[in-house]
C-alpha cells in the first residue's frame, strides 16, 4: 500500500471494462447481426466518452482528423472481426488469441515511447502467453489413431 496512487485505479477500471467489453460481445453476437451490434456499441462508446468533451476538447487540426478517422476505421474493422469470430466460436476458444494484444502493446510502447518491458513484465507476459497457449492446445480436438 506504500507505493498506491489513485492512478492505479484507472488501470483497475481499464481491465474491468475491457472484461465487461469482452463478455457483452460474446453475449450479443449470438443474437444479434454483426452490423447492429457494432453500430450500437459504437453509439455507446461515443456517447460514453463524449461526456469527458466539454471538461478537456481542444480543435483538432488536419494531421489529428486524419489520425481519428484512421484509429476509427481500424476499430471498426477490428471490432467487426472480433464480432463474426464470436459468432463461430464459443469465447473460451477465442480467449487465448486475446493476448496477441500483449505483442502490439509492446510494439506501442516502443514505437511511441521508445521503451521495452522490464524483465520482469517480459516474464510475466511470457507466463501469460503460456497460459493462454496451455489452455488452446488443452482443448483442441484429440485425433483418432487410424
Amino acid at each position: 500500500t506504500g507505493n498506491f496512487e489513485w492512478a492505479h485505479l484507472w488501470a483497475l477500471a481499464a481491465a474491468v471494462d475491457i472484461a465487461f467489453y469482452q463478455i457483452f460481445t460474446s453475449f450479443v453476437a449470438r443474437d444479434t447481426s454483426a452490423k447492429s451490434t457494432l453500430f450500437f456499441m459504437a453509439c455507446t462508446a461515443s456517447a460514453i466518452t463524449s461526456c469527458i468533451v466539454p471538461f478537456t476538447w481542444t480543435t483538432p487540426d488536419r494531421a489529428a482528423w486524419l489520425n481519428l478517422l484512421g484509429t476509427s476505421i481500424c476499430y471498426a474493422v477490428g471490432h467487426g472481426m472480433y464480432i463474426l469470430a464470436h459468432r463461430r466460436l464459443p469465447a473460451s476458444r477465442l480467449a487465448p488469441f486475446m493476448y496477441f494484444q500483449l505483442i502490439g502493446s509492446i510494439g506501442a510502447g516502443f514505437y511511441f515511447y521508445g521503451q521495452l518491458p522490464s524483465p520482469y513484465m517480459a516474464l510475466g507476459g511470457a507466463m501469460i502467453v503460456a497460459g493462454g497457449l496451455i489452455a488452446l492446445l488443452s482443448r483442441a480436438p484429440h485425433r483418432a489413431a487410424a
